[in-house]
């Protein structure tokens, strides 16, 4: 199987707490190899309940698939254009932080995927 579609077939299962730990893990990781980009790190820390809440995903338990994901942070990074396109870059690498957060080690450790 493909790194594509085993990735393809995650889904994702976890609460608003298990979401705000390793959001938490995962700056502070990032900031430990890329200390000139803590403040980008920080915005994605931020950005992640807002996009949450995009996905319908504002009670105790977030579920979703990676398809939905991906297709729903294209929907958010465009209306995030919209609404702030002198902003382009910083939404643009946000939004790359995003999906990179939820491709990592920490998600995986914590349990936050099932396929």
């Amino acid at each position: 199987m493909s790194t594509t579609t085993s990735i393809m077939n995650r889904s994702y299962v976890f609460s608003q707490k298990s979401l705000a730990e390793a959001t938490e893990l995962w700056v502070i990781t990032r900031i430990k190899k890329a200390s000139e980009k803590e403040e980008v790190y920080r915005i994605v820390q931020v950005a992640l309940p807002w996009f949450m809440e995009h996905l319908g995903q504002n009670n105790g338990i977030c579920m979703f698939s990676e398809e939905q994901m991906l297709l729903e942070l294209d929907f958010w990074k465009a209306d995030q254009m919209i609404n702030w396109p002198h902003q382009k870059v910083r939404i643009e690498e946000t939004c790359d932080l995003i999906l990179d957060f939820f491709h990592s080690r920490i998600v995986d450790e914590l349990k936050m995927v099932v396929t």
